[in-house]
Parts: C-alpha cells; structure tokens; sequence
C-alpha cells in the first residue's frame, strides 16, 4: 500500500472542503434570508396584569437589511405583521 502523503491529504481535504464552503453560502444567502418563521404562543399572566389579557404583539429578528437583503421580503414581512393586527412590534 503506497503512504498517503502530506500534499494528497490537504488536496483531498481542500476538495472536500470547497462544494461544503459553497453549499452553506448559498443556503446563508438564497434560503435563510427569506426563511419566515411564525410561532403562536400564549402567555399566562399574573392575577395583577389582568389587563394585558388579549394583548398581542410580535417579534421580528434577525433581518438580512443589507445589500445582500431582499425589500421583497421585508415588504412581505411588513405586510403580514399588518394582516395580524398586533398591539405590539418588537424589532431584535
């Protein structure tokens, strides 16, 4: 069996290592940026908050508003928060 040398390890490993590289930057760029994500959860409130009962609000984060980022997708964003008529906007 002939030794694996130094220079065809690194080659093996380089080739391995570039289709990987480019597979998470275009899902880092094509698939999150316009991944939207909505969760309904009830919180329960103290006896002392009686007034927040029905109270809904949102929280919008991590936005790609860059030069990589899609207006689209924030319109669409925007225009489903409206749709849901929430109290509150949160922006993290």
């Amino acid at each position: 069996m002939k030794p694996f040398s130094r220079r065809k390890f690194f080659q093996a490993a380089l080739y391995s290592c570039l289709p990987a590289g480019a597979a998470t930057a275009a899902y880092s760029h094509f698939g999150e940026t316009r991944w939207l994500d909505v969760h309904e959860v009830q919180i329960p409130v103290r006896p002392d908050q009686e007034d927040l009962v029905g109270t809904r609000l949102t929280v919008l984060a991590d936005f790609h508003h860059d030069e990589w980022g899609d207006p689209l997708f924030i319109d669409e964003v925007v225009n489903r928060v409206n749709q849901e008529q929430l109290d509150f906007v949160i922006l993290a």
